[in-house]
């Protein structure tokens, strides 16, 4: 069995922060970016373009309807290629026309931090390539039949030259924030694993069972299926160490780990639930199959041999199948008392009934 370590919710909330940045920029552009085109459009119409007053409009309109479908949705990728498309033909057309006086494709230099910040670095450099090449054609084919106004050759030159200049810039800058916001997230995820793993066995501490235990609950109370609760102590652990010494407990400690993730299925969550302790969740699970896992753990317990050490080693388990209806300590306390009962009949052995 490999026990699953979801990330916890500061990991999540980390991997989540380019998300989070993209659909700031989703809206940003389709509140803000659709009043100036609604202005920009409502002036040509005002001067009798009505083409590129139209398109604008038309744009800002798009942007708009962008936004609420995406408010909606929550679909990233398709908000953020209609953000893209809107950009690239507005400002393409802007360069093929000329705009107000020829100033058309200085509106280009907005496909830059759009594309990067919308996209990871290897689509958006390859989107911001294309679109620069696209651009290129148009400017420096000679007598290219789509460009309707006509630009000083040193304008051509030194628009694309900026253009491409500016890019590479940009690109390097979010290629690096990139780079150092996977780093970052990767050395909190190793940090995050590594505080909610026992060293000692390798699964999961106290504290990811707890985490496993609130969402197992949630999910109970949702789907109304059976789960249960192996409560599990090496018995005479103590005896053990005194007798035998430490590494002698540790090696037992860490053969009951590895005897746990051998006995259960992949849904199942164990862990070092303290000491000689250890816990297993056992979801979509009934009492009589849990009692059935937790005869197969003590069977295999009660098969350790340690060198140099002629005792047998057994488990004392108590079997509790969940309440959903009361809270955690309570299904634990349950759990607890059929283990100290367990215990209290001898020791290794599975209890799940009711302790008188």
């Amino acid at each position: 069995m490999n026990n699953p370590t979801r990330p916890s919710p500061g990991t999540a909330q980390a991997l989540n922060v380019d998300r989070n940045r993209q659909a700031f920029i989703i809206a940003l552009f389709s509140t803000v970016g659709s009043a100036y085109l609604f202005m920009f459009g409502f002036s040509a119409l005002s001067r009798g373009d009505y083409i590129l007053g139209g398109l604008l409009v038309c744009s800002a309109l798009a942007g708009i309807s962008n936004y609420l479908l995406f408010r909606q949705l929550h679909n990233y990728r398709s908000a953020a290629g209609v953000v893209i498309a809107i950009m690239a033909v507005t400002c393409l057309y802007l360069l093929v026309t000329g705009g107000v006086n020829g100033t058309g494709p200085l509106w280009s230099y907005i496909a830059i931090p759009l594309i990067l910040f919308m996209y990871d670095p290897r689509l958006g450099g390859g989107l911001l390539g294309a679109y620069f090449l696209v651009m290129a054609a148009l400017l420096l084919i000679p007598a290219n039949p789509l460009l309707q106004t006509e630009y000083a050759p040193d304008f051509t030159t030194r628009f694309l030259a900026s253009f491409l200049a500016v890019s590479i810039m940009s690109y390097v800058h979010e290629y690096s924030r990139f780079k150092v916001n996977l780093a970052m997230q990767s050395l909190r995820q190793a940090m995050e694993r590594e505080a909610r793993t026992d060293t000692l066995t390798g699964l999961p501490n106290r504290r990811a069972m707890y985490e496993q235990l609130q969402q197992e609950l949630a999910r109970a109370r949702r789907m109304r299926h059976p789960w249960c609760l192996l409560l599990c102590d090496l018995d005479d652990f103590k005896q053990i160490n005194d007798s035998h010494g430490h590494q002698v407990g540790d090696a037992a400690l860490k053969e009951t780990g590895r005897i746990l993730r051998h006995c259960l299925r992949a849904s199942d969550f164990s862990a070092r639930w303290g000491g000689e302790e250890f816990l297993v969740l056992l979801p979509e699970t009934d009492l009589h199959e849990a009692e059935a896992v937790a005869e197969k753990i003590r069977d295999q317990i009660s098969r350790i041999r340690i060198d140099g050490v002629e005792r047998s080693f057994t488990i004392s388990i108590g079997v509790y199948q969940a309440d959903s209806r009361g809270g955690l300590d309570d299904q634990l306390r349950q759990a607890d008392r059929r283990l100290y009962a367990a215990k209290r009949s001898g020791k290794n052995r599975v209890v799940s009934t009711e302790p008188a």
